[in-house]
């Protein structure tokens, strides 16, 4: 193909082989458009050499959703921060949770909270707790389905300055076990709204230990719904805590 590629219409580059697609070199496949990019098929992005994937850079944004579920393992890593930056927030969520669990902790750290909240909840569930780790305060963008993939792991492993990032509608969204799973540093990184979102349904998620390391404004922030649901321990706990300040 040569130099010639560029020259190629749209109806002839999506007739190449998996073979013919395979051949193109990094270089080649810079001096394509943006539309001669988004006729290439998932089969042929597949076939595409690592070396021409991580050619792409920015303009991986051309590939369509469909091309891009093509995309192996090693050709995501091959994308390196720039190409996957790139990326759409649609073209992120298009991506299989073996291509988001692919992602080195330098390309999660490099994306924008618009791509965050394109990550559907099988995708979190995808990533590592150092992956969700190098989201940074970044987790603050997960969507309400998002934040169901977080694992009991991943949360009790975040950071105070990710718990403290974390939403009000997001904690409002958690179930008991993930929040039994903050510990008491990731607690109190939450700020009085945050608390007072814990549904009364996730309340039971707080630990006597948990309520025991509560500030005063903490404490002060459980509202009455929470403390009927509240079983005695938790309870007694609350009024010892109140107690001891």
């Amino acid at each position: 193909l040569g130099s010639d590629i560029s020259g190629l219409s749209t109806a002839a580059l999506a007739g190449l082989s998996s073979d013919q697609a395979a051949a193109i070199s990094s270089t080649q496949i810079t001096s394509l458009s943006s539309k001669q990019l988004a006729s290439l098929s998932s089969a042929q992005v597949a076939s595409l050499s690592t070396a021409a994937i991580a050619g792409l850079g920015s303009s991986v944004a051309s590939l369509s959703t469909k091309a891009l579920a093509g995309l192996t393992t090693n050709q995501v890593v091959a994308l390196g921060t720039t190409g996957e930056t790139g990326l759409t927030s649609a073209q992120i969520g298009a991506l299989s949770t073996a291509n988001i669990a692919a992602l080195t902790t330098a390309q999660l750290d490099a994306l924008s909270t618009a791509q965050v909240a394109g990550l559907s909840s099988a995708q979190v569930s995808a990533l590592s707790t150092a992956g969700v780790s190098a989201l940074g305060t970044d987790v603050a963008a997960l969507s309400s389905k998002a934040i169901s993939g977080l694992s009991t792991e991943d949360i009790s492993t975040l950071g105070t300055t990710q718990a403290q990032a974390l939403t009000s509608s997001q904690i409002s969204l958690m179930n008991s076990v993930q929040i039994e799973a903050f510990t008491t540093a990731g607690l109190n990184a939450f700020d009085t709204g945050d608390i007072a979102a814990i549904s009364t349904k996730a309340i039971s998620g707080l630990t006597t230990n948990d309520i025991a390391g509560l500030n005063s404004s903490h404490l002060t922030a459980i509202t009455s719904s929470q403390i009927q649901a509240m079983n005695s321990d938790q309870v007694n706990a609350v009024i010892a805590a109140y107690h001891a300040l």
